[in-house]
């Protein structure tokens, strides 16, 4: 039986290879020059390079700096005028000096056309902003969320649904106590969990492995809904959470589950990524040490964990009393 990393890589070479059907050959060369690059982000940048050469519309050795450049300045607004993220426009910048490099070093353009454009800054839209500030959650909003699935859980007993009660408090239990992203929970094995030093192995972005200490409430969840599915569900699949169907998890059957209990957390979507966010907000506020949460979370710049550090509005507050004594 597949591992979940296997599965998880099978399905990313499938896709790659589907778009490679009607494309020419040198998307193909493109890809497979990105040999040392991540299948996920290889089938992004393949993906922003067809759209780029459908935008161009014009034989690839005819390809100038202004093709490049001008295609890069349209990512900046929408046809709304809000502002396209940060986030998106680099990403698409980063496949673009990947693709020209290799339109370069194989002699089908002239120039690295790419080297004399400035790549997008890092930014955020007062909207995205806003929307940061509400995307975690409090303690009290975390109690009350696991509340409703226990409660849940309570109601359906005896029936068929409790089953995956269990299993879901497991999922929400494992997000808030390792701030894993939804790709690497749907990835896990059984296996993967070691239950006697209560530590998780987790197979991140990029193939990283690393390895979470798991608390004892949180063993003794996963401890249950793996007795419940070997008594009542009787399955023989490697994944550590699995669908009614007995298939391993997709990452949108996992946001599903995680937004299915949010219905008494008002004026928030809990998503798996709220869930990471309230990770990281909660071991910063608890240490104010970006470089430990920067750790924590696996990111390689702590500019990246900064963005997962909601509630700086308590922090705006504190500065505004503040300066208010000195004022008055």
């Amino acid at each position: 039986m597949a591992t979940g990393l296997q599965e998880f890589n099978k399905k990313y070479i499938d896709r790659i290879n589907r778009v490679l059907k009607d494309q020419p050959d040198y998307i193909a060369g493109f890809v497979n020059y990105m040999s040392n690059t991540a299948l996920t982000t290889k089938y992004a940048y393949t993906l922003d390079v067809i759209n780029f050469i459908k935008k161009v519309n014009k034989p690839i050795d005819e390809l100038t700096f202004d093709d490049f450049s001008n295609y890069i300045s349209s990512l900046e607004y929408k046809e709304n005028g809000e502002l396209i993220t940060s986030s998106y426009r680099i990403k698409v910048y980063s496949a673009l000096k990947k693709f020209n490099t290799y339109l370069y070093v194989t002699k089908k353009i002239p120039e690295n056309y790419m080297l004399y454009i400035n790549k997008p800054k890092k930014s955020e839209s007062q909207t995205t902003i806003q929307k940061r500030e509400k995307g975690f959650l409090t303690e009290n909003e975390v109690s009350k969320y696991i509340h409703t699935i226990e409660r849940n859980n309570i109601n359906r007993y005896r029936q068929v649904g409790h089953i995956w009660n269990q299993r879901d408090m497991a999922i929400i239990k494992v997000f808030l106590n390792t701030g894993i992203r939804c790709s690497a929970l749907s990835k896990l094995d059984i296996s993967s969990i070691d239950f006697k030093n209560k530590t998780l192995i987790v197979t991140d972005k990029g193939g990283k492995v690393n390895e979470h200490d798991l608390t004892d409430g949180v063993v003794e969840e996963l401890k249950e809904w793996i007795n419940v599915r070997r008594n009542e569900i009787k399955d023989d699949c490697n994944a550590l959470f699995i669908s009614n169907r007995r298939r391993r998890m997709d990452t949108n059957s996992i946001y599903n589950v995680v937004k299915k209990y949010s219905k008494d957390i008002k004026g928030k979507n809990i998503t798996p990524h709220k869930l990471r966010a309230t990770y990281g907000t909660k071991l910063y506020d608890a240490t104010g040490d970006i470089y430990f949460v920067q750790d924590c979370m696996g990111h390689s710049d702590p500019k990246t964990t900064e963005l997962y550090v909601r509630g700086k509005k308590e922090v705006r507050k504190k500065a505004s009393d503040i300066m208010a004594k000195m004022i008055k």
